[in-house]
C-alpha cells in the first residue's frame, strides 16, 4: 500500500519491512535482501555482490552505533522489547533471517515502539543485529 514518506518517518520502516513481508512470503528462492537508501549505490558487480554474499555465509550486516536517547522522543526506554541500537537504514541480511523477523513477536514488538520515535529507519536493522543471540533469544 502507498505511504507518505518523509525523511525520518516511521512510515519509511514500516513500508521496508512491509516488503520484507512480503518476500519472506514469496515462492521465489532468494538468499539475501541488500536494503540501501535512494543515495546509496552498490560498487560492485552483480558477480562480485554474489560472491561477497557467498562469503558472509548468512551473516545479517548493518551498521552498529550507540543509541542516543534524544530519538526517544517521549518513549522510555525501559518499554522497549530490546536494547535500541543505532545503525544506518541500509542492511543486508539472508532469507532466513527475514523469515525469522517476520515471524517474531519481539520484532513486531520493537517495530510497534520503534513508530513515535526519531528516524525509526535508522534503529531497526541495527536493534535487531545488535541483539542476536542475547538474553532475549535472538538467534537466526
Amino acid at each position: 500500500r502507498a505511504k507518505k514518506i518523509e525523511w525520518c518517518s516511521f512510515e519509511i520502516i514500516e513500508a521496508i519491512f512491509e516488503c520484507v513481508i512480503y518476500l519472506s512470503k514469496s515462492e521465489v528462492r532468494w538468499r539475501y535482501l541488500q536494503i540501501i537508501s535512494d543515495v546509496d549505490a552498490p560498487l560492485k558487480t552483480n558477480l562480485e555482490a554474489v560472491r561477497i554474499l557467498k562469503a558472509m555465509n548468512g551473516s545479517f550486516n548493518t551498521e552498529i552505533l550507540p543509541f542516543e536517547r534524544y530519538r526517544l522522543n517521549r518513549k522510555r526506554l525501559k518499554n522497549s522489547p530490546l536494547p535500541p541500537v543505532k545503525s544506518s537504514m541500509a542492511a543486508i541480511f539472508s532469507r532466513e533471517a527475514a523469515d525469522f523477523m517476520t515471524n517474531s513477536d519481539v520484532i513486531y514488538k520493537q517495530l510497534k515502539f520503534f513508530n513515535g520515535t526519531s528516524c525509526a529507519d535508522e534503529s531497526l536493522w541495527g536493534t535487531i543485529a545488535g541483539n542476536l543471540d542475547s538474553e532475549e533469544n535472538l538467534q537466526i
